[in-house]
């Protein structure tokens, strides 16, 4: 055989062991095994540092797929193990289209947002300069960044790769940008010191904070304080960051919480990447904040049995804190997430470090931690980082309204002008003085003139606006103040609603209340009454139609006095002009003096007007109602009638003949003639047919059979003897008697009516009562569910029947 093809080979076989030894030896003074496959204690060969012994050693050792690292103790002991690959780098083709693919989705979102905020211009354009331009330009910086940053430590990381939503959603995740991810396992990754590491892995977080955070700012001042013009959806309110939002309120004050409402798309691209960068920085196995936590501590302390657990108590105790005191669902996802990556066995190693001898210089490792602990605080998004605006449609907010005043002889009240929502507000607020006892109360505005009517235009957020009026008794008029009501209809642009002020005098003893309080299906009203200090007495009804017992309260409190109706109060009782009854006269009788002080007050009820029946929610408009020239208006049952109608409420205007018509929409105007008019009305509330301001009637709506009466509505007295029930229903009702009083004979009553009401027909009734001194006969009708009832009530006086 040519010797030229002769092949020498080592007449010993070494052992892996001993070639491993080998090699380490050219870099290392070997000395005697440590515990460990592949495991010695060493030290440098003369020449080399640790780090560039291990750096040569590494080298080598690449090539046969081994990894070799160095413990932190004296001397330092080297380990060589097996080098762990993971999965490849993608090709540059792949991702370009992931990134392409997150551009895209970042485009879409920030156009939906450019939209729902009305930013000037085409949405997508909006997007691609505000919006999808500065987060793509960050992500590009911090990828390219920790790329070079890890070829400089000898570690292939190739490109992170981002992860966008194509919609802003307030219930999933309302920042757009989804997350920021690594090619390259950690578990797999090799870093050459703890220093090294730590500026890895803070290098991203740090960028996209640093980055966001004038973003942040910018996207406030770009940011107008008033809402958009075309909003249609509830503003999304953001939280905003601790850095960005102590800037901005030096220039924008209290606008702040206005401007997160619809921020600006530059500023929600700040938004989410200081987010993201918070996220990043949190210690959950598998981000960067868990692997500079390992930099920090060490690998070894950090994965130590107790420092989990430890670690684990604290992510138990954030989950429940999260439970707790948010329900926004990324957060609770990424709380459950943390425990359950601390507490499983597979959870996500930090890289391991090649020199741990090198250690941590203490000044790095403390700029690394207040970098760290820097992010974690002003970058946090708070427990509700954002959240749709509730309410944001509402009107005023008149939680802030007084609901009772007391003036002496002039008294100057602040209504203030401020939405609950967000939109801006255009109305007007009508006033109306509900005085009892016409004992002279009036409204002034800031002029000193009598004001019934205000204006008010532009109310929004940040441009709340108020209305001074002062209230005072006009000073011409002798009787006494008593207690009164204003009345305030507010429309708002969103509803039409009132708003109601108590007005009392100081007068010593007296009602507290402007009227009886006699809740629907209630037995009994009461009045708010008030015993002044040094003014004690008795109060007391004396009336044949009301039961009560006489009270003392103590002097200086409140209490509540209450009386019984008895059958024919309500329905006999005098009216005030808005169709109330009169409640009976209550008066206060003081123990000093009773003879020169004893005083006495009639309140009207409250809802005790007439009524008529709404069969199958349909009201056939008697001739008494249908008033040539007049408006009829309804109002709901939780409020009061009244015939202030407001710019929106434009009338329907009825030209005759005959009408089916849904008061509910719009009042109705009638025309000056005799009309047929059938109304659709909800099951309850009030109808009111009105001359201007004045009242002509003032009904409340029952459900019923239908039958109504010729000349009057039904729940009143009626005085004249011949009466005309109307049944409008297809089918026969009863006519029934009801009797009742302590008179010792019902004998005075003569009764001429039918015993059925015949189906769409007109019964005449005729009535007639014995005038007797000492008896009160009152007589009424009302219905049933299926019948309509006569109802006579004779009573004594106080004194006796004689």
């Amino acid at each position: 055989m040519d010797s030229q093809n002769t092949i020498t080979i080592h007449k010993r076989e070494w052992s892996r062991t001993e070639s491993i030894e080998r090699i380490a030896s050219r870099f290392f003074i070997i000395g005697e095994e440590s515990t460990g496959r592949f495991s010695w204690v060493v030290e440098a060969r003369s020449g080399f540092s640790n780090n560039d012994a291990i750096t040569e050693l590494n080298a080598e050792l690449i090539e046969l797929g081994l990894i070799g690292t160095i413990s932190k103790s004296d001397p330092p002991v080297l380990s060589i193990v097996e080098r762990s690959y993971g999965s490849g780098i993608l090709p540059n083709w792949q991702i370009a289209s992931v990134w392409s693919f997150s551009v895209i989705m970042m485009l879409f979102a920030g156009s939906a947002w450019a939209t729902k905020v009305g930013a000037a211009g085409n949405p997508y354009a909006q997007s691609a300069l505000f919006y999808a331009f500065p987060m793509t330009s960050v992500l590009l910086l911090a990828s390219e960044v920790k790329r070079r940053l890890n070829k400089k430590a000898g570690i292939n990381s190739g490109h992170l790769i981002p992860l966008a939503m194509p919609q802003i959603s307030s219930f999933w995740w309302p920042f757009g940008l989804f997350g920021l991810f690594s090619q390259r396992n950690p578990e797999h990754t090799y870093i050459p010191s703890r220093r090294k590491l730590a500026r890895i892995e803070i290098s991203v977080p740090a960028i996209l904070f640093v980055s966001g955070q004038p973003l942040i700012f910018a996207g406030l001042m770009m940011t107008p304080s008033t809402p958009p013009t075309d909003l249609s959806t509830a503003p999304l309110a953001y939280y905003g960051s601790i850095a960005p939002n102590l800037a901005s309120s030096l220039f924008i004050g209290p606008d702040l919480a206005i401007r997160l409402q619809w921020i600006h798309p530059i500023g929600l691209a700040g938004l989410s990447l200081s987010t993201i960068a918070w996220l990043l920085m949190l210690p959950i196995p598998g981000l960067p904040g868990d692997r500079i936590l390992s930099a920090i501590l060490g690998r070894d302390r950090h994965m130590d049995m107790t420092t989990q657990n430890i670690l684990f108590v604290l992510s138990l105790g954030a989950l429940i804190s999260v439970f707790v005191s948010t329900e926004f669902i990324p957060w609770l996802v990424i709380a459950t997430i943390a425990c359950m990556r601390r507490f499983g066995n597979d959870q996500l190693r930090p890289p391991m470090v090649i020199n741990m001898s090198q250690g941590f210089p203490r000044e790095s490792l403390e700029r690394y931690t207040a970098a760290a602990v820097v992010i974690l605080l002003l970058g946090l998004p708070g427990a509700l980082p954002a959240s749709e605006f509730e309410g944001w449609e509402e009107g005023l907010d008149r939680s802030a309204w007084p609901s009772s005043i007391l003036v002496d002889e002039e008294q100057q009240i602040e209504i203030p002008l401020s939405p609950i929502g967000a939109e801006v507000l255009s109305g007007e607020i009508y006033f109306e003085i509900d005085d009892p006892s016409n004992s002279g109360w009036e409204i002034l505005g800031s002029n000193g003139d009598s004001i019934l009517y205000y204006r008010f235009d532009g109310v929004m957020q940040s441009e709340e606006g108020s209305i001074l009026l002062n209230i005072q008794k006009n000073m011409s008029s002798l009787i006494p103040a008593h207690p009164a009501r204003i009345i305030m209809t507010v429309d708002d642009g969103k509803t039409i609603s009132q708003n109601q002020i108590l007005v009392t005098a100081p007068a010593g003893s007296s009602p507290f209340s402007a009227s009886w309080m006699m809740a629907t299906n209630s037995s009994v009203a009461c009045l708010d009454i008030e015993t002044t200090s040094g003014d004690s007495g008795t109060w007391s009804v004396n009336d044949p139609f009301w039961t009560s017992e006489d009270m003392t309260i103590e002097e200086g409190t409140r209490s509540n006095f209450c009386i019984t109706p008895l059958p024919g109060a309500i329905e006999g009782a005098e009216r005030d002009d808005r169709g109330r009854a009169l409640g009976p006269l209550i008066t206060f009788t003081p123990d000093v003096d009773p003879e020169n002080d004893t005083k006495h007050w009639q309140l009207p009820i409250t809802g005790s007007e007439p009524w008529i029946i709404a069969s199958n929610k349909v009201i056939t408009v008697p001739s008494w109602m249908a008033v040539p020239n007049s408006t009829i208006i309804y109002g709901s049952g939780d409020t009061y009638p009244s015939c202030v109608l407001t710019e929106t409420q434009t009338p329907h205007t009825f030209t005759g003949g005959s009408l089916n018509w849904t008061i509910e929409s719009s009042p109705l105007k009638l025309p000056n003639e005799s009309v047929e008019i059938n109304l659709r009305v909800p099951q309850e509330g009030w109808i009111a047919v009105c001359d201007g301001l004045e009242f002509i009637e003032s009904l409340r709506i029952r459900d019923g059979p239908g039958a109504m009466l010729e000349l009057s509505p039904m729940g009143v007295a009626i005085q004249y003897e011949s009466i005309v029930i109307i049944n409008t229903e297809n089918v026969t009702l009863p006519l029934l008697r009801d009797w009742s009083g302590d008179a010792p004979s019902l004998d005075i009553w003569s009764v001429s009516a039918p015993d059925i009401l015949n189906q769409n027909q007109s019964t005449l009734v005729t009535i007639t009562s014995e005038k007797e001194e000492g008896l009160h006969n009152i007589f009424w009708i009302s219905t049933t569910d299926e019948a309509v009832v006569l109802n006579f009530a004779t009573r004594c006086t106080l004194g006796g029947c004689g």
